[in-house]
C-alpha cells in the first residue's frame, strides 16, 4: 500500500440518509360497558397525531449558476458519477458548497439574490450539478418539483394494494426531475453551432418553499448531457443516523456457512491473488467504530443469500452527526471463506499488483458509498480496474465477504449452489 496522505477532501453527494421510523396508528374500540348504565360518557379527548404535519409546496424557484469547465470534486472522484445533489439548509451550508464569488458572469446576480432572499425557516435550497459533452450545455432544466412528508397510515384490505397506502416516506422529502439543456439549440437552432469541445458542468440552485416542516432530504432524477438518467439522494447536514437501527439491510447470515470450499488455486501460474491490506484483527462486522467506541459508519448488504447471476448491493453510511472521512470506494476485497481462510476471488493474471490512490473522501451525516455487484465473473470485473483483474478459478458456493479497508468494515452473504 502506498503511504497515506490526505488532500483536500472530495465531497461525495450520494447515498441518502436513513430515516426515522414511522408507525401505523389506528383507533382501538373500547368494548367495556360503563358500571352505571344511566351515566353519560363524554367523548374522550382526541389523541394528538404523533406524526409531523406534511409540508405543502408553496413555491419552487430555479436560478442557473454559471457553468464551470473545471471538473468538480464529485466528478473527479468517481468515474461513473455524472450528477450530484446537495441539500443546503443554512447560509453556512451554502458558503461551504458554492463559491458564488467565483461564479461570475450574467447569472451571478441572480444566484446571489436568490440566496440572500431565502428564509431557511420556510425554505431549503438544492444544488443540482451534472455534466455535458460540450460547452453548449450551460443550464439544468428543473421540473416536477414535489414535496412529501411523514405519513401515518391505517392499512386494511381495501387500501393495502394502493401504493400510497403501502409505502411512505418517513422524513420530509423533495422530489424533482432535472436535465442538462443544450442551450445552443435554442440560440442557433443547431446543436453544433458555438459548441466548444470540452466537458462542461452546468448547475442550478432550486429554492423550495413550503408550508409546514421544511424538507431536509431530496431524491432528484438527473439526466446528463448524453441523455443518461440517474437518481441521486441527498440529505442536509446535522441529521445523524440513530445507529444501526435506522440503516436498512443485513450484516451477515446467521450461523456457519453450509459450504466451506477448498483453498482457491489457479492453473495460471502467473496469477497473483489480490491481497488483504488490513489486518484481520482490525476488521469489524457491520459497524465501524471510532477510538471512543461510538459508531462511525454502518455497512449493510441488501440480501444474505444469492444465486449466480443475481446482484447484491452494499451500502456504507456515515452514522454520526459530523463529517467523516474514508478511503476511495475502490478499496475493497471480495472474498470467499475457504479452508485456508478468507481469500479474494480476484487477482492479477500477469503477476502484477494493483495501485490504489491515497485520497480522502468526506461524507456528510447520512451519506456514504454504494456498491452493486453482479455475482458472475464478468459482473465482478465490471467497472474501474476490471481490465487489471481476473477471477480464478471461479465462484464456488459458500460464504462471501465484502471488506472495505478504510475503515475496515465488512458484511457477508451466501452464494448458493
Amino acid at each position: 500500500m502506498p503511504r497515506r496522505t490526505r488532500r483536500d477532501a472530495l465531497r461525495l453527494c450520494g447515498l441518502g440518509a436513513g430515516a426515522a421510523l414511522a408507525g401505523c396508528l389506528g383507533d382501538a374500540e373500547n368494548d367495556d360497558e360503563p358500571d352505571d348504565p344511566m351515566s353519560i360518557e363524554e367523548d374522550p379527548p382526541e389523541e394528538p397525531n404523533e406524526a409531523e404535519e406534511s409540508p405543502e409546496l408553496v413555491d419552487a424557484t430555479t436560478v442557473h449558476l454559471e457553468p464551470t469547465l473545471s471538473a468538480p470534486d464529485w466528478y473527479v472522484e468517481s468515474e461513473s458519477t455524472t450528477a450530484a445533489v446537495t441539500v443546503l439548509d443554512s447560509e453556512k451550508r451554502v458558503r461551504e458548497a458554492i463559491d458564488l464569488a467565483a461564479r461570475t458572469g450574467d447569472r451571478h446576480d441572480g444566484a446571489t439574490s436568490l440566496v440572500a432572499s431565502t428564509d431557511f425557516e420556510t425554505s431549503v435550497l438544492l444544488l443540482v450539478e451534472t455534466v455535458g459533452p460540450n460547452t453548449c450545455y450551460r443550464s439544468v432544466d428543473v421540473s416536477e418539483v414535489q414535496v412529501r412528508g411523514p405519513l401515518v397510515l391505517t392499512l386494511d384490505d381495501e387500501t393495502s394494494g394502493n401504493e400510497s397506502a403501502s409505502t411512505s416516506d418517513d422524513e420530509a422529502l423533495i422530489r424533482a426531475d432535472t436535465a442538462a439543456v443544450d442551450t445552443c439549440e435554442d440560440d442557433a437552432g443547431d446543436g453544433g453551432v458555438g459548441a466548444g469541445q470540452a466537458l462542461t458542468f452546468p448547475a442550478a440552485l432550486v429554492r423550495v418553499t413550503v408550508d409546514g416542516p421544511v424538507p431536509d432530504t431530496a431524491k432528484v432524477t438527473v439526466t446528463d448531457g448524453w441523455g443518461q438518467t440517474s437518481t441521486v439522494s441527498a440529505s442536509a447536514s446535522g441529521t445523524p443516523l440513530n445507529g444501526a437501527t435506522t440503516v436498512p439491510g443485513h450484516v451477515r447470515p446467521d450461523g456457519e456457512p453450509a459450504t466451506i470450499p477448498a483453498p482457491l488455486t489457479c492453473e495460471d501460474e502467473s496469477f497473483e491473488r489480490h491481497g488483504q491490506y488490513v489486518p484481520e484483527k482490525r476488521v469489524e462486522w457491520g459497524t465501524a467504530t471510532g477510538e471512543d467506541g461510538a459508531p462511525r459508519f454502518e455497512m449493510r448488504v441488501d440480501r444474505t443469500s444469492v444465486r449466480r447471476g443475481e446482484s447484491v448491493t452494499v451500502t456504507m453510511t456515515n452514522a454520526t452527526d459530523r463529517e467523516q472521512y474514508t478511503g476511495i470506494w475502490r478499496k475493497y476485497n471480495l472474498q470467499v471463506r475457504t479452508e485456508a481462510g478468507w481469500q479474494d476471488v480476484r487477482g492479477a493474471p500477469d503477476g502484477g499488483s494493483i495501485a490504489y490512490t491515497d485520497e480522502a473522501v468526506v461524507h456528510e451525516p447520512g451519506e456514504g458509498f454504494e456498491w452493486t455487484i453482479e455475482i458472475t465473473p464478468q459482473g465482478i470485473l465490471d467497472g474501474p480496474y476490471g481490465k487489471d483483474f481476473a477471477v480464478c478459478p471461479g465462484l464456488p458456493a459458500g460464504r462471501y465477504r465484502f471488506l472495505f479497508w478504510e475503515p475496515a468494515v465488512a458484511v457477508a452473504f451466501d452464494l448458493r449452489r
